[in-house]
């Protein structure tokens, strides 16, 4: 039998659908790299287990819905076009 998923990593992907990892709800981090369009950020609400959420090279983002997740730190690396950045604490977003 196979362990749950606790780490992903999506790299250089022209569309990715963050609806699709909803049934991993073992997933504490969640990488992207060079993801062109990102599309239902809102479903990592339902991720119990999420503390980590990093973007590499992805946009256009809306990281209004993972605002409310107290839980959730997120990182930026050289993303471009990124909106509901300043409705995050301090603490919670990291920008590269």
């Amino acid at each position: 039998m196979f362990s749950p998923l606790e780490t992903l990593q999506i790299l250089d992907v022209p569309r990715v659908d963050l609806a699709g990892v909803v049934p991993h709800q073992g997933l504490g981090s969640l990488h992207l790299t060079k993801a062109v369009e990102v599309e239902h950020i809102g479903a990592l609400a339902e991720l119990p287990a999420l503390r980590s959420v990093e973007f590499a090279r992805c946009g256009p983002l809306d990281l209004t819905p993972l605002a409310a997740l107290d839980r959730v730190e997120v990182r930026l690396f050289d993303c471009e076009r990124v909106a509901g950045a300043e409705l995050f604490p301090r603490d919670r977003l990291i920008i590269h």
